[in-house]
């Protein structure tokens, strides 16, 4: 049985302008960051070249809680050493999708997302002068 889990957050200071995935391993998920609640964290299976395929359907979904935690444990990856899909979206908020291999021997496997506004005003970043 396949499990995830981690942290959705926002983190202005960093200036990025892409949001991001990071698989980190450890048992503790890193701190700090300001929490993203109802953000949805979504496995994929069907992939095509490393991006979801059309028409491909969730594997398991869950909403962030009020910490920007999120887990799901418990669902079946296709194979041993599958080729997955973590996608994280939050409305006002630039989607991230990563592709991962699903490591069933490692439990959990573990991933902090690091979300980016949609607007750069709405994160402090200010437009480039033309």
């Amino acid at each position: 049985m396949a499990h995830v889990k981690g942290r959705v957050i926002a983190l202005p200071q960093l200036g990025a302008t892409e949001s991001l995935i990071l698989e980190f391993t450890g048992k503790t998920i890193p701190q700090g960051g300001q929490p993203l609640a109802g953000a949805w964290v979504t496995v994929i299976y069907d992939l095509d070249y490393g991006r979801p395929a059309p028409g491909g359907s969730p594997i398991e979904e869950v909403g962030t809680d009020e910490q920007g935690y999120f887990e799901l444990r418990g669902y079946d990856a296709p194979y041993r050493d599958a080729q997955l899909g973590l996608k994280v979206t939050k409305a006002g908020y630039k989607d991230v999708f990563m592709p991962y291999t699903d490591f069933s021997k490692i439990e959990p496997q573990s991933f902090l997302v690091i979300l980016v506004p949609s607007s750069p005003a709405d994160n402090g970043i200010q437009p480039a002068a033309k």
